[in-house]
């Protein structure tokens, strides 16, 4: 069986379209929409309401102000070269050997008086996930584990054991490089 379909075609670029509106609208000129930031009105990136500079600026007033001295996180989070340190000599010594690189050789590079913290993030086994994933691939009602609080207790005492740890940027915490 078959179905007559009345369709518009562009007439600039061929494309067809069910509807005569979308087939009007298709090669139309349209205004070149420009995105602003909302604090300092330089242009952004497509629907970006604020620019990086501005974002990192408010993420600074509003995070909690830590000395590194006193800082006692394992990394710390440099939004600058997007990239993690495990100090703040390894930072230092990543922004110096930078400035070897570059053509203007000699210059003394913007070493950053702070940057982010991290927060730590242990090494476990997720067994909620484990446990929903086995559940599914079983079938429809499906709830005949055996021990389950049994495994949840031996999975709650393996983490516990594990000392393995990643890291995670936390722009709440700034980190004070020169305090």
């Amino acid at each position: 069986m078959s179905v007559r379909v009345d369709a518009w075609k562009c007439e600039k670029c061929g494309k067809a379209y069910l509807n005569k509106a979308a087939t009007d609208d298709c090669c139309r000129e349209k205004p070149e929409t420009k995105y602003t930031c909302r604090v300092c009105g330089c242009e952004t990136k497509e629907y970006y309401l604020i620019c990086p500079r501005c974002d990192n600026n408010e993420r600074f007033k509003k995070a909690k102000k830590v000395k590194y001295s006193e800082y006692k996180v394992g990394y710390l989070w440099d939004e600058n070269k997007d990239e993690y340190f495990r100090d703040k000599e390894a930072l230092e010594e990543k922004y110096l050997n930078d400035a070897e690189d570059v053509e203007n050789e000699g210059a003394f590079p913007e070493i950053p008086t702070w940057c982010y913290g991290c927060t730590e993030i242990p090494f476990s086994i997720d067994i909620d996930g484990a446990i929903e994933t086995a559940v599914e691939r079983m079938y429809e009602d499906f709830n005949d584990i055996e021990d389950e609080k049994g495994l949840r207790d031996f999975i709650k005492e393996w983490n516990a054991k594990q000392t393995g740890m990643t890291y995670e940027s936390d722009y709440k915490t700034v980190v004070l490089l020169n305090e």
